[in-house]
């Protein structure tokens, strides 16, 4: 049985106390997405059984629902509260546009509620039957969308968050992808590329860090966007065009235009607070040199473009599923939830040495398939390799370009490393990513 959510989608958990409702959550979902009543008390209390503090417990959830709701994060409430929890969790749905879920939990038979079933709950056990007749009594047609969760092989469902942004995210298998990292400003080099696939069904995948150090960070981004807007390539953001992009924002919102100052070495622009340095100093340097009027369209226009480009793009074949993003990924974003602002740091500004946490807490999203990384965040790395560890892959792609030719190639054919050929993965390290 295989469950498909929205990532801003509301689940509500509809059962009696004993029916396994916390225990099945806990194993599908992460602690943070869980908005627990007995979490609750335990916080105000000391102890999740007290009730003393309902009223305030039923205050803060509703509370907090509404807020994680008004911001499309991704909650499932686990209680047996009272009725006014569902009305608030219809209100905010109704409100903030939120698909709203309940998960049934069927009621016990009577020869399941005895003494090692209910273990302490037994001294509630006529709480337990006044939960099975409000539940009886509730009417969840139409306000909610009713998943019953059965007794039998709940550790066989699955559940599956599909995107809002998902046409944006995922990646055609009716092409090829030549993977670009870090052009750094070096425009030459694309147009190069451009040259070998003419329009052969190859569409170029640019890992981010399209600016900074090279020839020119504006002719560069200009190149890539026009690419983009032709359907001849597709991108996401690294965290040098991120560094830019606030940058310009500071510009623009400085009506006067501060005064230049003194940077040692690098020639004198205003800093806004930023640490003009890691190439920064050489795109500013061109920026400062062109007209007033391109300055002002190219500060706009690039802040628009990285700002409309997904964190990540993946590929989806039969046997293996492919994420390219620049920096790294988490389990949050390839299970296809609402980035964060932690998200896109992670994505822009991360190590793969933080892939550890991925690992630990996706295990089901390569269960059928085999789960591939691309990434570029060139610093990190001083050759093109592979990491592998059993399911998961890795791939480093630092100052080469990589082909891959169908979605599902026994290994992707990766072509020009440093200016050296190396087909069919011949140069693969021997590290794991244990040890990354």
């Amino acid at each position: 049985m295989n469950i498909i959510l929205e990532t801003d989608a509301i689940v509500i958990a509809i059962g009696a106390m004993g029916t396994g409702k916390s225990t099945f959550l806990s194993s599908k979902f992460a602690r943070h997405d869980i908005l627990s009543s007995d979490q609750m008390r335990r916080h105000l209390t000391g102890d999740f059984e007290d009730q003393s503090e309902d009223d305030a417990v039923w205050k803060i959830m509703s509370s907090t629902l509404d807020i994680r709701a008004e911001h499309g994060i991704f909650t499932v409430v686990d209680s047996t509260g009272p009725a006014s929890l569902l009305d608030h969790a219809v209100r905010v749905s109704e409100e903030y546009a939120r698909p709203l879920y309940a998960f049934i939990f069927p009621h016990l038979a009577e020869e399941e509620v005895t003494p090692k079933r209910m273990r302490h709950r037994m001294r509630y056990i006529d709480s337990y039957y006044r939960q099975v007749e409000r539940i009886n009594d509730t009417d969840l047609a139409p306000r909610f969308i009713p998943i019953v969760i059965p007794k039998r092989g709940r550790n066989l469902i699955e559940i599956e968050f599909q995107d809002a942004s998902e046409h944006a995210t995922r990646l055609s298998n009716e092409y090829r992808y030549v993977v670009i990292p870090d052009l750094h400003g070096e425009y030459r080099v694309l147009e190069q590329e451009l040259q070998k696939y003419p329009d052969d069904g190859t569409k170029f995948l640019l890992l981010g860090d399209l600016v900074d150090r090279g020839e020119s960070s504006y002719r560069t981004f200009r190149l890539a966007r026009d690419l983009c807007e032709r359907g001849k390539a597709v991108a996401v953001p690294g965290n040098h065009d991120d560094k830019l992009v606030r940058y310009f924002k500071a510009w623009i919102a400085d009506v006067y235009r501060a005064k230049y100052l003194e940077l040692g070495e690098f020639d004198p622009v205003p800093s806004y607070g930023f640490d003009i340095a890691y190439g920064l100093n050489v795109t500013l340097r061109e920026f400062y040199s062109l007209d007033s009027q391109v300055m002002d369209a190219y500060a706009q226009d690039f802040i628009a473009w990285i700002e409309s480009l997904p964190l990540y793009r993946k590929l989806v074949g039969k046997t293996r599923m492919q994420f390219f993003a620049h920096a790294s990924m988490n389990s949050n974003l390839m299970l296809g939830r609402k980035p964060s602002r932690k998200d896109k740091s992670v994505v822009l500004y991360h190590t793969v040495r933080d892939m550890q946490d991925f690992i630990r807490d996706s295990e089901g999203i390569a269960r059928k398939k085999e789960l591939w990384l691309h990434v570029g965040h060139d610093h990190l790395f001083n050759q093109y390799n592979i990491t592998s560890e059993g399911r998961y892959h890795v791939v480093h792609h630092d100052i080469g370009f990589g082909k891959i030719l169908t979605a599902d190639d026994e290994r992707p054919e990766f072509m020009v490393i440093h200016g050296e050929t190396y087909a069919n993965n011949e140069k693969r390290a021997s590290v794991t990513l244990s040890e990354c």
